[in-house]
C-alpha cells in the first residue's frame, strides 16, 4: 500500500542508511581508499543494547514476526551491516546463530555471526537487545597497516592507530 501511494503521488520511497553519511564514516572510508589502513582483513560490528520488557509491551508490533519481521538484526544492526558493506564491500558468505535469550518476544534478541567479504576480509557481528549495559554502534575496521574504530551512535572515531603515523586516537 505504501509503494502504491508513493507511485500515485509521484514521490520517492526508499530506506536510508544514515550511518554512511556520518563524519566518522567518511573519515574511515577516506582512510580505506587512501590505503592508510593497508589491505582490510577484519571488520568487527558490536551492537549490543538493552530493551526493557516495557519497551516490547508498549506497542503491539514490537518483537513480533508478523509486524516487526525480525528482532535486533533487522531493527537496529541492519544499519551497521550496511555501513560495513559500504566501507569494505559486499559480503560473500555468512554463518550465524540467533535466539531469544532474555525477552518474551517472537523475534531474536541475540545474534552472532561471522562474515566473509568478497575482498577476503573476515568479520564478526554481535547484536542484542538483551545486553545490559548497552555497547552500541561500534564498528572497527582492521587493515594490515592500521585500525580505526567508530561509535556510530555519537559519530565519533574512538580509536585510530596507523603504522604510517598520523593522528592517533586512543
Amino acid at each position: 500500500e505504501i509503494i502504491d501511494a508513493c507511485q500515485q503521488s509521484g514521490v520517492e520511497l526508499f530506506v536510508i542508511y544514515q550511518m554512511r553519511y556520518a563524519e566518522a564514516s567518511r573519515k574511515i572510508k577516506a582512510s580505506i581508499e587512501s590505503g592508510d589502513l593497508g589491505r582490510i582483513i577484519l571488520v568487527n560490528v558490536i551492537d549490543n543494547e538493552y530493551r526493557t520488557p516495557e519497551y516490547y509491551a508498549g506497542d503491539y508490533w514490537r518483537g513480533t514476526q508478523e509486524f516487526e519481521g525480525g528482532g535486533c538484526l533487522m531493527t537496529q544492526t541492519t544499519h551497521l551491516l550496511d555501513l560495513a558493506q559500504y566501507l569494505v564491500g559486499p559480503v560473500e558468505s555468512t554463518f550465524a546463530h540467533v535466539k531469544t535469550a532474555a525477552h518474551e518476544i517472537e523475534t531474536e534478541d541475540l545474534a552472532v555471526a561471522t562474515l566473509k567479504f568478497d575482498n577476503g576480509a573476515l568479520g564478526i557481528v554481535s547484536s542484542s537487545t538483551a545486553a545490559y549495559p548497552a555497547q552500541r554502534h561500534i564498528v572497527s575496521i582492521v587493515g594490515t597497516d592500521g585500525t580505526i574504530s567508530m561509535n556510530g551512535e555519537y559519530d565519533q572515531i574512538v580509536f585510530q592507530g596507523l603504522r604510517s603515523g598520523g593522528e592517533t586516537i586512543d
